[in-house]
Formats: C-alpha cells, structure tokens, sequence
C-alpha cells in the first residue's frame, strides 16, 4: 500500500470514440484505491472523469472533487465524491489540484485536459515545483500531440531536456510505478527554457 499519496487526474468528462478510454480510468482508478492513493478530480460524473472517479470510490479510495463556482450551475458533478472542493475560477482549480498533489496524471481528454496539461507542464518548466506528470497514453492517444512536441525539438522551440518534464506510459498499471520511480529521485538540474 502506498499510503498518504494525493495524484490529481486530469481527464475528459466525454467517453471518447474508443471504450478503452473508460476501461483505462476504471483500471487507474481500482489501482489508486488498492495502492491507498487519494484521488483530486475536476469533479464530474461523465465519461473518463467518471469512471475514474466511480472505480476509485469502488474500491473504498478517497476521492476529491474540485469545482469552480459557475461549473456547479451547469454540470453534473459526482454525487459521491468524498470531499467537494469549490473554488472560485478555473485558475483556482489549476492552483488548487496542483498544490495539493504529490503527482499528476494526465488520461484521455478535450481541450480543459490539454489546458491543464500544458499549464502544469510549463509551471514545471519554470521550476515553480517538481512534481512528476504522468501521460497515460491509452490506445496512443496522445501520439499527435508526442509527435507536436517532437516537432517543437526539431525547430528548437523547446529543449531536448524537457523530454524529462513528463513521463509518458502505455497502461494504468505502469503509472503509479512511474510517480514513485519520479518521486524517489528529483531531477538533479533545471531544465533550460
């Protein structure tokens, strides 16, 4: 058991063209149970966000759900989070879930996953913390925006080193292994912008 670990997921709140979306976020979130992992999620009850959250609180994991204000009017939010946290703006609920996480997980998602993504990333980047992100690549998910990132190298907008800013794996079961791999060892030098 990996006990007193928080991750915060980001993830769709839409199932996605492919059932192996959900069926990896039911597979992570039994993991995070079973390993004593407390989940923060953007609270909602649909899709992958959903079937995180459902197979987290399945297993007897503790689960936190963080919404801004606004959302709480027009969104379905998890009925049986263990703790809703509202904040007042999506700025606030970046903060909020990176601030209380050991680790960060990125599964399959739209446009507020790629946001969240690219923010903790570059925070990480500018060495406002150090917390390992992980890329839950499911059915290669994620290969167009690897192969933008590799592009951004190849014209020298980015660093090679910033490859070491996020960890990218296959399947559920490979995340946790990873945080812990990342958060046994931090990285010995800034990565230059």
């Amino acid at each position: 058991m990996t006990s007193h670990l928080t991750v915060t997921a980001f993830c769709g709140m839409r199932a996605g063209a492919k059932p192996a979306y959900c069926a990896a976020a039911s597979d992570l979130g039994q993991h995070f149970a079973a390993h004593g992992i407390t989940l923060i999620f953007g609270a909602g009850q649909a899709g992958v966000m959903g079937a995180l959250a459902d197979a987290a609180l399945a297993g007897g994991g503790r689960v936190v759900g963080v919404v801004p204000e606004f959302i709480k009017q027009t969104e379905e939010l998890h009925p049986r989070v263990t703790e809703m946290v509202t904040v007042p703006d999506m700025q606030e609920r970046k903060r909020y879930m990176l601030d209380n996480a050991d680790a960060l997980c990125v599964l399959s998602g739209g446009l507020g996953t790629l946001d969240e993504l690219f923010a903790v990333v570059t925070l990480r980047q500018l060495q406002q913390h150090d917390k390992p992100i992980i890329l839950l690549n499911t059915s290669a998910y994620w290969d167009p925006l690897l192969a933008l990132l590799d592009a951004l190298l190849a014209e020298r907008f980015i660093h090679e080193t910033h490859a070491e800013l996020l960890t990218v794996v296959q399947q559920p079961e490979d995340v946790i292994p990873a945080m812990l791999a990342e958060l046994a060892c931090s990285r010995k030098e800034a990565v230059p912008f």
